[in-house]
């Protein structure tokens, strides 16, 4: 081996030190340092797609995406249909809100290659966001063919359809997104949305509490409480159709509690309670004040219109205990 040769293989093997190094900080989530191996490496090596594009991986992480759009030009530059580069900048145009950009991205990277799934299943994306319904339906289409079983490709022709008005036509694919994957709530939810459009109130606000009864839950375990509030446009969603419905009202309030509105979660929790009576039905009212209690106990007003209703019901031996949390 001549001593070019032997030079050759050993830049070749640092950068690729460089370059897995890199990649091993970012899985750590060692960002800075990361990014200074990453500097490394394009200095060392400024002819290599493969280390700027690991650069772009850094800036991204430390959230400067102009510096990784320019990053992975210049890895593109180098290497014009460098796919894992390509699918990057697509989807930080599509961050940064340049769908044009974004759409010649991921159709350049569907004629690279006409079977990468995610390169159709993007580009209908991006046409969906640009309202373009007939060619976005297109691309789902393509991307079905080479994927059937991807839950989301098939959510993703729902909502194409559901904005189109096309409501059977998107309930069926909603119903595909959920049975290829237990837990999936976004299909559901929108499967209720489209039952509501065609007048099918019944179906409809069954699919609503499901889900918003599976978004409550996902809440519970979650720090984010944009499963909360999903689950509370689900719930109002489902009174438009049936306002009289206290499980929805019930649920209401929880969710007002969880969300941090508690005065206001308490008001509804009271309010179905208070119906409750009206109706005559007062094991239901002690069963949505159970519901307060439980989120707020030292609530004394709620208390005392708990003995009352027991009291009301001869069960004077929990009246008198209900009674004593007011003292």
């Amino acid at each position: 081996m001549t001593e070019k040769c032997m030079a050759e293989n050993a830049d070749r093997q640092l950068i690729d030190v460089l370059i897995e190094k890199t990649q091993l900080l970012l899985k750590a989530k060692q960002y800075d340092q990361a990014a200074d191996v990453a500097e490394k490496a394009v200095k060392h090596a400024p002819g290599s797609e493969d280390a700027w594009l690991v650069r772009a991986h850094t800036l991204i992480a430390t959230n400067d995406k102009q510096a990784a759009l320019e990053s992975l030009e210049q890895a593109l530059s180098i290497q014009s249909d460098l796919i894992p580069a390509l699918k990057l900048k697509g989807s930080l145009l599509v961050q940064q809100d340049d769908m044009q950009g974004a759409l010649e991205v991921f159709t350049k990277l569907s004629e690279l290659d006409p079977t990468e799934m995610v390169a159709w299943f993007s580009k209908a994306s991006v046409l969906g966001e640009m309202g373009d319904y007939i060619r976005a339906l297109e691309a789902l289409d393509r991307a079905i063919e080479i994927d059937p079983e991807w839950p989301e490709t098939w959510f993703n022709r729902g909502l194409i359809l559901y904005k189109s008005e096309q409501y059977e036509d998107a309930i069926t694919a909603f119903e595909k997104a959920m049975e290829l994957v237990d837990g999936y709530i976004e299909p559901i939810y929108f499967k209720g949305l489209a039952h509501h459009e065609l007048r099918q109130e019944k179906e409809a606000q069954e699919s609503l509490y499901t889900a918003a009864e599976m978004w409550y839950m996902k809440g519970l375990f979650s720090d984010d409480g944009s499963d909360y509030q999903n689950a509370l446009a689900a719930v109002e969603s489902a009174l438009d159709i049936d306002v009289s419905n206290m499980d929805l009202w019930i649920l209401r309030g929880k969710l007002l509690f969880k969300l941090g509105f508690a005065k206001d979660g308490a008001e509804v929790l009271f309010m179905t309670a208070g119906v409750c009576m009206q109706s005559d039905d007062p094991e239901n009212a002690l069963r949505v004040y159970d519901v307060l209690l439980e989120l707020q106990p030292d609530n004394k007003q709620a208390w005392n219109d708990r003995g009352m209703i027991l009291e009301m019901l001869d069960r004077f031996d929990e009246a008198e205990v209900a009674f004593k949390k007011v003292e």
